[in-house]
């Protein structure tokens, strides 16, 4: 549906056909790893070398690269949240370009993924499950388990705040179209390279990377439409008499 206000994202298709995608590639995906669980455990295997250990854990390079996820976050959220501010009363329809990233984060990677799903699955992390080292035992995508107390393995919250990264996209104004565009590209191939990143270092099977995926992906289709929602309903209101 097509509202007359400035958006925080453009979509191709309609809302529904966007959930009914992502919905029916989350199903895909769970019956996939939930029927063939051996693919989380080959895909950890690869990074996991001849000393019984995942090597690349260590590696300097790679901890730089999981910073710079952290530092993206922190950076974007400040300016998201100055822009906000700047805009609240001046031009309500640019402010909520900045409200979208900052609910995207709070809903996505703060309230889905990092405190219901990590602190309620319960599944072990690669590099504490026996099959490599450990002495926890391995459990597919959404068993629920008490292998893990807290903080657990699945989903991934460095790749929800990793692909909640687009959102901060809508920070730029509509009118830099080729900017937004380059800048969306870029996200991507960052949120796919800290996603991979986590895998490497036996922190997360490849299930709980393509669910944080997917998840956050479907919060930002519903927080946009949310906020549409409400910019349209603002926009039949009227200004406030003052």
């Amino acid at each position: 549906m097509e509202f007359p206000t400035s958006r925080p994202i453009a979509l191709p298709l309609s809302a529904t056909k966007w959930a009914a995608v992502l919905l029916g590639t989350m199903s895909i995906v769970t019956l996939v790893f939930v029927m063939m669980p051996e693919i989380d455990l080959n895909a950890s295997r690869a990074f996991f070398d001849d000393t019984r250990t995942f090597h690349l854990a260590s590696s300097e390079i790679l901890t730089l690269i999981r910073g710079l996820n952290d530092w993206i976050l922190i950076g974007g959220l400040c300016v998201a949240v100055i822009g906000l501010v700047m805009f609240s009363r001046t031009d309500q329809p640019r402010a909520f370009d900045f409200l979208f990233p900052i609910l995207v984060y709070a809903v996505g990677p703060g309230l889905v993924v990092n405190w219901m799903l990590k602190n309620g699955m319960g599944r072990a992390r690669p590099r504490d499950v026996l099959h490599f080292g450990g002495e926890k035992s391995f459990t597919h995508a959404w068993e629920l388990s008490t292998e893990c107390i807290r903080n657990c393995s699945f989903t991934s919250g460095e790749a929800a705040s990793a692909v909640a990264m687009l959102s901060l996209v809508t920070i730029i104004p509509s009118t830099r179209r080729r900017a937004r565009q380059a800048v969306a590209a870029l996200f991507v191939v960052l949120a796919l390279a800290f996603s991979l990143n986590r895998i490497a270092f036996g922190a997360h099977f490849l299930s709980d990377t393509l669910m944080s995926m997917l998840l956050v992906a479907l919060v930002m289709l519903i927080v946009h439409c949310a906020l549409q929602a409400l910019l349209q309903s603002m926009n039949r209101k009227g200004p406030a008499p003052g």
